[in-house]
């Protein structure tokens, strides 16, 4: 007999209930579909590195990406913020012109 866990991590029609479960709870409620994948996870007994969970090489070479990645992210949120207001001032005070 194949064992639950086998059987959850598998296309059979337990492993695909547990897919639809999960992506029927991303649709309800986002974080909950994340708590659901990690229960599948700890009852399929799968590795934590097979859904992507690894130590990073260097914390030090993580950090400094995500600090990079998040000051690019701001500059360019608020470059498009400032040329959206920009534009819309334009346009306020240019009303009845032609």
């Amino acid at each position: 007999m194949i064992s639950f866990a086998v059987r959850l991590r598998g296309f059979g029609p337990l492993g695909l209930l547990a897919i639809l479960v999960v992506l029927l709870a991303d649709v309800v409620v986002k974080p909950l579909s994340a708590v659901l994948v990690l229960v599948w996870t700890w009852r399929s007994h799968t590795p934590w590195r097979e859904i992507g969970y690894v130590r990073p090489r260097t914390w030090i070479g993580s950090l400094a990406i995500g600090v990079l990645f998040g000051v690019v992210f701001q500059t360019a949120r608020e470059g498009g913020r400032d040329a959206v207001a920009r534009r819309v001032a334009q346009r306020l005070l240019f009303i009845g012109t032609p």
